[in-house]
């Protein structure tokens, strides 16, 4: 007898990102997660325009803290200081590092980014953002994530398919 020849089609199964908690390492679901986490889905990022990514994290959830620093003054090249989970109580080490011993942990996609190119990343580009904010997330990253950690996943491109994006704005400042 001859063995018949079967076709098998698996289909991807798609999670609902209200469902679960993205840590960067596995998801889990919010029932089974007890740590003080804020998901920021791709609508609520186009709800607030082109705007810089850390404004709008910061627009969306208050214990996300850009501290102002008025000696800079607009210097569009200056790394702002962040604080999610408040100052460690180091002192200030004049070293001339270019990252705050508060800076939060950014994890985007898997890999641990520098604050400068989260800066840089498209918001366009950004499926979600979720902010671990307790010490759940030491428990999950070590020592690095005592600050906080910021999780960013990309948008998945889609095979064979070109993806063209492009914003544009004009702000006019006038004084009185």
């Amino acid at each position: 007898k001859e063995i018949p020849e079967i076709v098998v089609v698996l289909k991807p199964a798609k999670n609902e990102l209200e469902d679960v908690v993205v840590t960067g390492i596995f998801k889990k679901s919010k029932e089974s997660y007890t740590g003080a986490v804020t998901t920021i889905t791709e609508k609520e990022l186009k709800t607030f325009g082109n705007k810089n990514l850390l404004t709008t994290i910061g627009n969306i959830d208050p214990s996300f803290n850009i501290l102002s620093n008025n000696e800079m003054g607009s210097n569009p090249n200056h790394l702002p200081d962040i604080q999610i989970r408040g100052a460690a109580s180091l002192p200030n080490l004049e070293d001339n590092s270019k990252t705050s011993i508060n800076l939060p942990l950014i994890v985007l996609d898997g890999f641990e980014i520098t604050l400068e190119r989260m800066m840089d990343l498209d918001a366009n580009e950004v499926a979600s953002i979720t902010l671990l904010k307790d010490g759940t997330s030491t428990a999950i990253y070590g020592s690095r994530g005592a600050n906080g950690v910021v999780v960013i996943t990309t948008k998945e491109p889609e095979m064979g398919k070109l993806a063209l994006t492009y914003n544009g704005s004009v702000n006019i400042e006038v004084p009185d």
